[in-house]
């Protein structure tokens, strides 16, 4: 398990930094933005839209949220789904 978390952290990592979101803040280099914004931020975005939007806008966003690899929670789905095609397939 802990395998499979840290190559989604990498994954993650990647794009948050590919995705113009930067670890670079104010010519310092800080991973504070990946815990912040990266974790919290959807959390947040998830809640806001939940409470001030329609459930549909709010259905939207879970999606797109779940499929995005610059998101962390998009991250651990396929590498929990690669994982399992993997085994599936007995391909290790």
């Amino acid at each position: 398990m802990k395998k499979k978390i840290l190559i989604a952290f990498g994954i993650y990592s990647y794009f948050f930094c590919s995705m113009e979101n930067t670890i670079y803040r104010e010519n310092r280099f800080s991973l504070m933005p990946l815990f912040t914004e990266g974790i919290y931020g959807p959390i947040r975005s998830a809640y806001l839209l939940l409470r001030h939007d329609s459930l549909q806008t709010f259905l939207e966003f879970v999606f797109y949220t779940l499929f995005n690899l610059n998101n962390i929670f998009g991250a651990l789905l396929f590498v929990y789904y690669m994982d399992l095609i993997l085994k599936i397939n007995r391909i290790y």
